[in-house]
């Protein structure tokens, strides 16, 4: 994407026109010299938008990304799922980012067959009418072992419309 904040680094990009809707993952490794906290992201077109972020301490700083999942993109649904991943360091945290098109889609839910995914954040943007906006939704994760799978998480709209979302694994140093 060349719609990345300045100094991060794209992990993953889902999304497209049939989805209508798009959601990306960015990092960058802070080296304590970074100031305030404003965090500026070019607009790549005048749609709604928003956007959470986390700090993590003790993630590898050489290689901090592990394995990523495959991108879902549909359409016209009220339920899809986010296929797991296999992570492939101990003590990793794997992320589940997804976006909703359409304020008539909020909220939306993520759900699994365990309740060891938190749910980080849910943020929604909307006009103030039922079909225009979006919303972006990211839970976590932390797998002790290497190899241990995430596993699949569904997503639920209040309405049929475009979901896309993906896994990602973030590396741990111990």
């Amino acid at each position: 994407s060349t719609f990345k904040p300045t100094g991060f680094t794209l992990i993953q990009e889902v999304g497209n026109s049939v989805s209508d809707t798009h959601c990306a993952a960015f990092y960058k490794v802070a080296n304590g010299t970074e100031g305030g906290t404003t965090i500026n992201v070019p607009a790549q077109s005048s749609d709604y938008m928003c956007a959470t972020c986390f700090v993590i301490r003790g993630a590898n700083v050489t290689n901090p990304i592990g394995n990523q999942g495959a991108n879902t993109n549909v359409d016209a649904v009220t339920s899809t799922t986010i296929p797991g991943i296999v992570t492939t360091s101990n003590h990793s945290i794997v992320f589940s980012i997804a976006s909703t098109d359409g304020a008539d889609t909020i909220p939306f839910f993520m759900s699994s067959n365990s309740s060891l995914w938190l749910d980080a954040n849910m943020i929604e943007v909307a006009s103030g009418g039922t079909t225009a906006g979006s919303a972006l939704l990211t839970a976590w994760k932390i797998i002790n072992t290497s190899g241990d799978s995430s596993e699949t998480l569904t997503i639920t709209d209040q309405a049929a419309d475009g979901i896309s979302g993906v896994q990602f694994e973030v590396k741990s140093v111990y």
